[in-house]
């Protein structure tokens, strides 16, 4: 739980980015025993503080959890550079998305980046960063709840 956000309940994943997806799944396989849902890859606008850009984010979730493992690929020039590789963040499902963020926002948390849809309008999900200990926070939309656990399920959405 955060405890600045009563709406905001336990610890849903923790992200890493590796540089190469594949190797990372294999090697984690092997060590952990951990299984893996389906690759995605994401075509996303991403704002940040100096604007908004196009990605394609590389990505798939351990099926065991939670809390699971998210493996991000490393993308150069976004919040998923290679500078950040390793222990990523602690992702947590928000049913007051828009509000939570701001609530972050207002208690020191620095935006860091977070989905945008075609108006504009953040969505989907959202990292923050705690200036003074460096945690970040990945805030996700609780409506992309069900369509998530279709997938770490093996099914389409």
């Amino acid at each position: 739980m955060l405890p600045l956000l009563p709406s905001v309940q336990n610890c849903f994943h923790v992200g890493y980015v590796v540089p190469d997806l594949g190797a990372a799944m294999e090697r984690l396989s092997a060590c952990t025993g951990l299984r893996w849902a389906a690759p995605r890859m994401l075509p996303l606008t991403l704002r940040t503080p100096a604007g908004e850009i196009s990605v394609q984010l590389s990505l798939t979730y351990s099926v065991q959890g939670p809390p699971h493992l998210e493996l991000i690929a490393e993308q150069p020039g976004t919040v998923w550079g290679s500078e950040h590789c390793g222990l990523h963040h602690l992702g947590y499902w928000s049913s007051r998305f828009t509000e939570d963020v701001d609530a972050l926002t207002r208690a020191g948390f620095e935006f860091e980046a977070g989905a945008v849809d075609e108006h504009g309008t953040l969505t989907r999900f959202a990292y923050l960063r705690e200036p003074h200990t460096g945690l970040r926070v990945e805030l996700r939309d609780e409506a992309r709840r069900p369509a998530t656990e279709q997938w770490l399920r093996g099914e389409r959405p």
